[in-house]
């Protein structure tokens, strides 16, 4: 997943062309929480003047009836992982959203 940029944006009122313009001409793949699809898709339209938006529904098709309830992120699915094995790097080379997995991770240990 290294090939990849990551960008958290944290609220779709983040997501828009006054914003976003480093990704003027890139291809954007967006997993939005659960739930969200079909709000996301509407409000996104703005960027499609900038980059090639997809949305990714992989979320909505594979998650749970518990887990909708849940609103889960991509981060809660990958915490599931262990990244390091997953994709054999070294902890200076990873990506934000590593970085936001081990922030939640340790958050889910703390509060054991």
């Amino acid at each position: 997943m290294l090939q990849f940029i990551w960008l958290f944006v944290n609220s779709i009122t983040n997501l828009n062309a006054e914003k976003c313009g480093s990704l003027k001409s890139r291809t954007v793949t967006l997993f939005i929480d659960l739930n969200g699809f079909d709000k996301w898709n509407s409000e996104v339209k703005e960027l499609s003047s900038i980059a090639n938006v997809n949305i990714s529904n992989l979320l909505e098709q594979r998650a749970t009836a518990t887990e909708k309830i849940q609103d889960l992120d991509i981060v809660d699915y990958l915490i599931k992982f262990d990244y390091i094995k997953f994709n054999a790097v070294k902890d200076e080379t990873l990506s934000p959203i590593y970085k936001e997995v081990e922030k939640r991770r340790a958050n889910i240990l703390i509060a054991k």
